[in-house]
């Protein structure tokens, strides 16, 4: 009995840790991090927010892979809402997770 509860728990913490992967919406996504000036030419597209990890996987995932996680969400999210650029807030960091917040914008190809 003792086994199955191991497995199961093993298979809980291994799916829990699976980060998100980049779409193809979120694939021609640009980001940036201190170009306000260049953000004047854009259409705005909205504020965004994404977060990954958890209080029971945080210790399994390093923070580069939380961070490119995040990076992906947003990225995603943004090429959902039709926008081909993300200008990035300082990131918030807390002990089990990595969130961030962006505007996304629909700019002028360079």
């Amino acid at each position: 009995m003792k086994e199955i509860y191991y497995i199961g728990l093993l298979s809980f913490l291994l799916v829990g840790c699976e980060t998100t992967a980049l779409h193809h919406d979120g694939k021609p996504v640009q980001v940036t991090w201190n170009d306000t000036l260049h953000m004047s030419e854009c259409e705005p597209k909205g504020t965004i927010v994404a977060s990954q990890g958890t209080w029971y996987n945080y210790w399994l995932l390093n923070d580069g892979d939380l961070t490119e996680a995040v990076l992906n969400n947003l990225r995603n999210i943004a090429g959902k809402l039709g926008a081909n650029t993300i200008h990035l807030y300082a990131p918030q960091t807390f002990g089990t997770s990595v969130t961030m917040t962006a505007n996304a914008y629909l700019c002028p190809k360079a």
